[in-house]
């Protein structure tokens, strides 16, 4: 077998070697032999992306993931505990036609080590950067729609799944919403120069407490949470789409998934190179996918569109952690998005 160049004293290429040939032992493939495609450095991780070369002149490629951070070093249960949820949604999704999730092969806990299959398809991020900016075509069009009307559904499938236990649920209340809020608006007041003052935080507070007044029974409703559902972590292929990273297994409230991807959507209408009309189409193709278009009037539906907006004007306002040209644009964020702000409350 062909090997890794190693760029770490502990020899990432023998681990690397040791895995794929235990992966190989437990699944029953008659491997001929592996060729590391791209090596992707993360903050957190790096990941190979690794070809696995059969007897039989067929192949695949997977993705191994070996955590470096000194707390995945030090607890071997973490590791775990990722491996085990990508299996829980892998075995939840395993049916469905049209709403993937990856697939777990392999866990090294000692070492720190997850291997998935690749999952085909294009990144929905990728793609509307390059077809859908300020004319897509009609094929472009009918393409985009599908699949952002196959989230939706996606989003829906997956919060049908019971919650069977109650570790590591997130509290759906007005207190803890507030919290959540006010922290991320102290920060903001604080460290910022926006414009946001004392007077933007109680209209933002009345505006929510009079939204929590309108609350009826679905306060009450609970599944369980992706949490970071983006563009970027979806991936579309022939009337299908795959949602990636999940590490957690968490509960709380539909409204905030569902939210948080329509808040992903009105991101992208900053760009200029976006028509507002078409991004309208795309979140009301989205909320059509979920099964509802009309939810967005809904109050909790709001409520946690706000605690987006309101996490994400602070991430984009922290100019001094940025770039020159991330800097740039997002000062055109923020002004947009207190444009908003004004406006909604």
């Amino acid at each position: 077998m062909s090997k890794a160049q190693s760029t770490k004293p502990d020899n990432f290429a023998d681990r690397i070697k040791t895995a794929i040939d235990d992966l190989a032992k437990k699944k029953g493939y008659d491997i001929s032999g592996y060729k590391i495609l791209e090596v992707l450095k993360r903050p957190l991780s790096i990941v190979y992306k690794i070809r696995l070369l059969f007897n039989n002149a067929d192949s695949f490629n997977i993705y191994l993931k070996l955590n470096t951070t000194n707390t995945h070093q030090n607890n071997p249960e973490l590791t775990v505990r990722d491996y085990e949820t990508t299996l829980f949604w892998w075995e939840k999704f395993e049916k469905s036609e049209k709403y993937n999730v990856i697939e777990p092969l392999y866990m090294d806990a000692e070492n720190n080590i997850l291997i998935s299959k690749e999952s085909k398809g294009y990144d929905i991020s990728i793609y509307l950067n390059k077809t859908a900016q300020m004319f897509p075509s009609p094929r472009a069009q009918t393409v985009i729609m599908e699949m952002i009307s196959l989230v939706g559904g996606w989003l829906r499938y997956f919060q049908t799944v019971p919650v069977d236990d109650e570790k590591g649920s997130e509290e759906i209340s007005q207190s803890f919403i507030n919290d959540y809020v006010n922290l991320r608006m102290d920060r903001i007041i604080e460290k910022t120069n926006i414009g946001f003052d004392e007077k933007m935080r109680q209209r933002v507070n009345n505006y929510l407490a009079g939204l929590w007044e309108k609350v009826g029974d679905e306060r009450h409703l609970r599944c369980y949470l992706h949490s970071d559902l983006s563009l970027s972590n979806v991936l579309y292929n022939e009337n299908k789409v795959t949602v990636l990273d999940f590490t957690k297994r968490l509960s709380g409230s539909p409204y905030k998934d569902l939210t948080r991807f329509y808040h992903q959507l009105t991101l992208l209408g900053f760009k200029p190179t976006f028509q507002t009309k078409f991004i309208r189409y795309l979140k009301s193709e989205f909320l059509r996918g979920y099964g509802n278009v009309k939810i967005k009037d809904e109050p909790l539906f709001k409520i946690y569109l706000m605690t987006h907006i309101i996490n994400h004007l602070g991430k984009s306002a922290r100019y001094w952690e940025q770039s020159f040209l991330s800097s740039l644009y997002n000062r055109w964020v923020v002004y947009k998005t207190m444009g908003k702000l004004k406006k909604i409350v």
